[in-house]
């Protein structure tokens, strides 16, 4: 037994009470505290079992094995719940800008499998800078030339050092899709 979107729905906008059952659902469904849930009281998450895939505002520097194994739910982190798409080294990452136009759009979300081995094609670029999401072929050695489909947006060239990480999206979440 689960709770449907239209379900949690109705609930959040009054149409429908909030029943034990209800909140055993929430609890199983998204790993919600049912003491949040009744009273507010904190934490939202319940510690172990996260409510689906993270989404990360910004990828950490250093190997994925020690920063997505430690990761712990902060208020502000989104989660993103994928029928048959779950694993302890997957995580999501939204599209901030529309230098990947007109594939990806702003807020679009990429899945990333880190076990996934980068060879060439459309990557999540972890760099000094943060993380692009770009096309990527690579030139030398540790030579790598970026590519945005959006003119707008100009290629570069990077030279590759130890913080530089590249993601391989298994699946992307298309906001127009929602």
């Amino acid at each position: 037994m689960c709770i449907t979107r239209s379900g949690v729905a109705s609930i959040a906008t009054g149409r429908a009470k909030l029943t034990e059952r209800n909140i055993r659902l929430l609890q199983k469904e998204f790993n919600l505290n049912p003491r949040w849930i009744r009273y507010g009281d904190e934490p939202m998450i319940l510690q172990g079992k996260l409510p689906g895939l993270p989404i990360l505002k910004n990828i950490p520097a250093g190997p994925w094995i020690e920063w997505l194994e430690s990761f712990q739910p902060v208020g502000n982190e989104d989660y993103i719940l994928i029928p048959h798409v779950s694993g302890k080294h997957l995580f999501g990452v939204r599209v901030q800008d529309n230098s990947m136009e007109p594939s990806l759009g702003v807020g679009d979300i990429l899945i990333i499998d880190t076990h996934k081995k980068f060879i060439r094609g459309l990557a999540v670029v972890r760099y000094t800078w943060g993380y692009k999401i770009r096309n990527v072929n690579q030139i030398e050695k540790n030579k790598y030339f970026l590519t945005p489909l959006n003119l707008s947006y100009d290629s570069e060239e990077i030279t590759i050092d130890e913080g530089t990480w590249f993601y391989v999206p298994i699946k992307v979440i298309s906001i127009r899709d929602v």
